[in-house]
């Protein structure tokens, strides 16, 4: 957002939301919906992959990491909050 010059009232006037709304979905603590991210991408001019980072969308069927302490199984950890690189 910052290297697009966008703040959180930006997204909050483009998804016709509080500006409040918006920084719970940006901190983690609320989901953005798939609207809500078609309409992001949209404003900031790319694609759902580079919004979402290539690496989600070509998993196929991504799992939350669990491990269980008893049998050792492990799975692949997501961050549904991930940010973006500098």
């Amino acid at each position: 957002m910052a290297r697009r010059g966008f703040r959180q009232r930006h997204l909050a006037e483009a998804l016709d939301i509080p500006q409040s709304s918006v920084s719970l979905r940006l901190n983690g603590r609320h989901p953005f919906t798939f609207e809500e991210l078609a309409i992001i991408a949209t404003t900031f001019e790319i694609s759902i992959a580079e919004l979402l980072g290539h690496g989600l969308l070509d998993t196929k069927n991504p799992r939350p990491h669990v491990e269980d302490g008893d049998s050792g199984a492990k799975l692949l950890l997501l961050d549904l909050n991930q940010q973006p690189f500098d």
